[in-house]
């Protein structure tokens, strides 16, 4: 079973390695013309033997001693060489498909699970990489060096090596058979693997709230259940795999007991020598050699078809338009004018939005659960196209390939908080930020007590998804984060969800004081928030309902509907 698809993906990564193939070429085609002349000196040594030639049989098995050391070290180094090979691809493969992964919608990161994006980096470009390299480099080795002993074995007795030939046809549709059921198990055993994956990622990093719920019973036998379908998928996979091989190796003994059989009467009617029907037999070996390789590479190549076809369409799938960051004029007002959108069509979220943020402004976005207040962020972030209408900056609409997320400093209602230190999980990729700033960050936030109280201060860790701290020092420390960045744009998805009343007002004071020369969106169900905006807008039904004056609390008859 051939997949063109794959078969492309795979000869364009080969390409990325063709100096490295041509030196391994170079060195293979030299170990085989050796391992020719060592089975010369083998035969050699035992017909010397044969013939009481002692000082003979010991300068052949001198010769083939010394060669085989150095052969020896070749195959040592081109298997180093080989790791490298390996290593340096594994690291780029696993750097393009984390950059690819970064550059997608938004509905490839809902649709896919997490287990999916591990089995991408890990499970998909390790075993591809090993194969591209590995295992190709060992075939072309063990092709290069059977041809050598094809050569030498036709010179030696061609009529016996017919019976290795003859046996090809039958391994090759034995083959067949076997490479269609291993297709089928290897794509279902990638499937349990994404879902075994994303379950283990899910339980081991909530493990404290687990506990805290005194739900261990359910989520043993919510574990088991997928751990166990999991290794079922594995032994399924590995019967397939070791009756192959054994197949391999059977058809490989028939051909070896005839050879043994017609060698015995040629050695009687003195047409072969005992050396040479010794010798025969050794490279009979090295002669299928290659061709069992081809077929465990074409086996393990149909194995690897799931993950090859996955990551060409990551990898080589171009986006229907490439999003750009907008370079345009400096920001001084964003907003919707008649926006559209739907995540599945015929189902409407949003109604025909218009709005406009000015600079120097903030501005709340309030309505029950599920109106859609978040998905105005997200259309704004450029995670989704609208379905129809514009997105405005400066009174101007923007194509709709241009994204506006580097251009805005986001905090989510739900924590993004690694397992890192206080200082990198607040400064991420911010540069150039100083000592002062970062203090000045700290004391707004709320967070200088706290840090100043730690012994390792802001190098203290704060472990998986900030277990190690409360959910109001995790909350600050993702308001922090947006402090220290200079955007122009800033929203703030409930910013105070995990605040009592007194650290709400000071933060949400402490904000605005500094966004004061920022667009400032801020996105609650909380009335004491919206209140400390400028303007209130309300959402409803997919639409924008109302508009208030922050402290006036007055409706704006002019409203954009």
């Amino acid at each position: 079973m051939v997949d063109k698809q794959a078969v492309r993906f795979y000869l364009k990564r080969l390409k990325s390695l063709k100096k490295h193939i041509v030196i391994m070429a170079l060195q293979m085609l030299l170990v085989a013309i050796i391992n020719i002349i060592l089975a010369y000196l083998y035969m050699k040594a035992i017909d010397q033997i044969a013939d009481g030639k002692i000082f003979y049989t010991v300068m052949m098995v001198a010769g083939y001693f010394g060669l085989s050391v150095i052969v020896g070290f070749m195959e040592r180094q081109m298997s180093v060489y080989a790791t490298k090979m390996t290593t340096r691809l594994e690291y780029e493969l696993q750097n393009e498909i984390f950059e690819k992964m970064l550059k997608q919608k938004g509905n490839f990161y809902t649709e896919n699970k997490s287990g999916e994006f591990m089995t991408y980096l890990f499970s998909d470009a390790m075993a591809i990489s090993g194969f591209i390299s590995e295992t190709f480099l060992k075939v072309v080795m063990d092709v290069l060096k059977g041809i050598g002993m094809v050569i030498f074995l036709i010179f030696l007795r061609w009529e016996l090596l017919l019976l290795i030939i003859g046996f090809q046809p039958v391994i090759w549709l034995m083959q067949k058979g076997m490479q269609r059921k291993i297709f089928q198990i290897s794509e279902q055993n990638r499937s349990i693997l994404v879902e075994y994956i994303s379950k283990t990622k899910e339980y081991c990093t909530n493990f404290l709230n687990i506990v805290m719920l005194s739900s261990e019973k359910y989520f043993k036998t919510e574990y088991t259940g997928i751990l166990k379908k999991q290794k079922e998928s594995e032994i399924q996979k590995s019967k397939v795999e070791s009756l192959n091989g054994w197949l391999l190796k059977l058809v490989y003994l028939l051909p070896m007991c005839a050879i043994i059989i017609l060698g015995s009467y040629e050695i009687n009617k003195g047409v072969l020598t005992v050396g040479g029907l010794l010798l025969f037999l050794q490279y009979a070996g090295e002669v299928f050699a290659p061709f069992q390789n081809i077929y465990e590479m074409i086996f393990e190549f149909t194995e690897l078809i799931p993950s090859f076809q996955r990551l060409q369409n990551l990898l080589e799938h171009k986006l229907d338009k490439e999003v750009m960051e907008y370079s345009g004029e400096s920001i001084y007002s964003i907003g919707m004018k008649k926006a559209k959108f739907s995540y599945e069509k015929g189902k409407p979220i949003l109604r025909s939005i218009s709005f406009s943020l000015e600079k120097g402004y903030s501005y709340a976005f309030i309505g029950e659960s599920g109106c859609e207040k978040s998905t105005v962020c997200k259309l704004l972030l450029g995670l989704w196209e609208l379905d129809s209408g514009n997105i405005m900056v400066n009174g101007k609409k923007i194509e709709s390939d241009v994204s506006l997320r580097d251009s805005i400093t986001y905090i989510s209602q739900e924590n993004f908080i690694l397992n890192d230190t206080i200082y990198n999980n607040i400064v991420l990729d911010s540069k150039d930020v100083t000592q002062a700033k970062f203090q000045q960050v700290l004391k707004i936030s709320g967070l200088w007590d706290m840090v100043n109280g730690l012994e390792l201060k802001e190098n203290t860790m704060m472990g998986d998804n900030g277990v190690l701290f409360s959910g109001g020092q995790n909350h600050r420390i993702a308001i922090a984060r947006a402090l220290i960045k200079d955007k122009p744009i800033v929203i703030l998805d409930e910013p105070t969800a995990s605040l009592d009343k007194n650290m709400e007002q000071r933060i949400m004071k402490d904000v605005f004081e500094i966004f004061q020369n920022k667009i400032v969106m801020v996105i609650t169900h909380n009335s004491d928030v919206s209140r400390w905006c400028d303007y209130i807008y309300e959402i409803g039904q997919g639409k924008l309902i109302g508009k208030k004056v922050g402290s006036k609390n007055e409706i704006c008859k002019n409203c954009h509907n």
